[in-house]
């Protein structure tokens, strides 16, 4: 019985211990960071633990906000270089179809068959903005006489910079690092939707 309560306080302690890392990490950590790799230097191993750990948080609690993302966020960190190659990473249903920006770019993609259209958003107010942005949207009709379809490239990789989700400010410069370093990996999603 003493070993049992030994373990949980343990574990409980260690759990507190990640929380209080991860707020120092969202609140200073990040920033100083990116200070460090804009300066050209790299990342100790404890920076560089705390910014998977906020990777992992992404894809672990991600699901409440965008489980699209979180889903994204997940294969970034697990599937390295060509094992990724074959696994569906989204499929149809994981488009978002909530906003009215997509809904235009789509509208001028029908306009052009064939004509890739990016898709940018200044703010992240929707799933689809966060998911979409970057991306790229084309209209396909087939020769055979198939129903004409939507495609969506979808470029999973960080870029430099710092951006807002949900009043919380995250360093996709880190991130950007740990891509470069092979820690995450990098690479594009293709879906195709019905029309």
């Amino acid at each position: 019985m003493k070993i049992i309560k030994r373990i949980v306080k343990i574990f409980l302690f260690l759990l507190i211990l990640l929380v209080i890392n991860q707020l120092y990490y969202l609140a200073k950590l990040q920033f100083d960071c990116t200070d460090k790799i804009e300066a050209g230097h790299d990342l100790n191993a404890y920076e560089t633990f705390s910014a998977i750990q906020t990777h992992t948080a992404f894809w672990l609690f991600g699901w409440v906000v965008s489980p699209e993302v979180a889903k994204l966020c997940f294969f970034k960190q697990v599937v390295h270089g060509d094992r990724f190659l074959g696994v569906s990473a989204l499929s149809s249903s994981d488009i978002p179809d909530d906003d009215d920006y997509l809904q235009q770019q789509k509208s001028l993609a029908q306009m052009h068959p064939g004509k890739a259209y990016r898709l940018a958003w200044r703010k992240y107010t929707s799933r689809a903005s966060l998911l979409l942005n970057g991306s790229q949207v084309r209209y396909e009709c087939s020769q055979n006489n198939e129903k004409p379809v939507y495609v969506y490239e979808i470029p999973v990789d960080y870029k430099p910079g710092i951006i807002q989700i949900r009043g919380i400010a995250i360093s996709e410069t880190v991130f950007d690092y740990l891509e470069n370093r092979g820690l995450l990996s990098v690479f594009t999603v293709s879906v195709t939707t019905p029309c």
